[in-house]
């Protein structure tokens, strides 16, 4: 893929991302950009906080601040330029005034975003499936072949509907073994998501399994497996499955 196209597409953006538990600061102010067909890697010794931006990412944990995140530091941010007007230089002041207006700011887009980052991604979902089904339903040649896209499509816009923007991110966990439910099928683990996001049909969800598990380099076979049955190298195959799903 072309250094262009790289530039110009950016699958993931994370700006001033801060996680902070307590005083304990476990990620502050990290920033990257992940272009499409590129490989990130984030590198650093154990517990410098590199699953923490993973997991912050993905909306497991509540984060501190950061787009479409919370708002912690830039409220610290505005009390400390507060503070210090109090003894400052007329000059000084205007640039503590600057500052507090950006922090301000921030804290409106984080919040904005924080609120219809997922309705926008919906909007724009529902949007697509209307111009699809509307030329689908132009090309039906009978009314049975129309009725089963209306039906279709019915399905299809409950579920786009219920969709979230951070299913589009998922996580491939280090250990297999401990990531897998023991008492359930690999079918029940990969679907579990799927059905959890609305897709009730059982047709659909056995046929979307198949297809991901030969995606992965397993067969169909597998799919009424427990997760004891498979070496290391499969579970986290199963995994990566799971992750593929939504």
């Amino acid at each position: 893929m072309s250094s262009a196209i790289n530039q110009q597409d950016t699958l993931l953006r994370v700006e001033h991302l801060c996680q902070y538990f307590g005083p304990t600061k476990a990620v502050d102010d990290v920033s990257f950009d992940i272009k499409r067909g590129e490989v990130f890697g984030l590198v650093g010794e154990s517990g410098c906080g590199k699953t923490t931006t993973g997991r912050s990412i993905i909306k497991i944990y509540d984060i501190t601040s950061g787009i479409c995140a919370g708002t912690r530091s830039y409220v610290e941010a505005i009390k400390a330029a507060k503070a210090e007007m109090k003894t400052a230089s007329p000059e000084r002041k205007a640039e503590l005034q600057a500052v507090i207006a950006e922090n301000k700011n921030q804290i409106h887009l984080a919040k904005y975003d924080h609120k219809h980052s997922d309705h926008q991604y919906v909007e724009t979902l529902v949007a697509q499936l209307n111009a699809e089904y509307a030329e689908n339903l132009k090309k039906a040649k009978t009314p049975e072949e129309t009725e089963a896209l209306k039906k279709k499509y019915r399905e299809d816009l409950r579920i786009a509907k219920k969709t979230k923007l951070i299913t589009k991110i998922q996580m491939i966990f280090q250990d297999p073994v401990a990531s897998l439910n023991p008492r359930m099928t690999v079918k029940e683990i990969i679907s579990e998501g799927l059905i959890i996001n609305g897709i009730r049909d059982k047709e659909y969800l056995d046929q979307k399994v198949y297809e991901i598990l030969e995606l992965v380099g397993l067969t169909r076979e597998h799919a009424g497996r427990y997760p004891h049955e498979f070496s290391g190298g499969q579970k986290q195959r199963i995994g990566i499955a799971r992750a593929l799903a939504l």
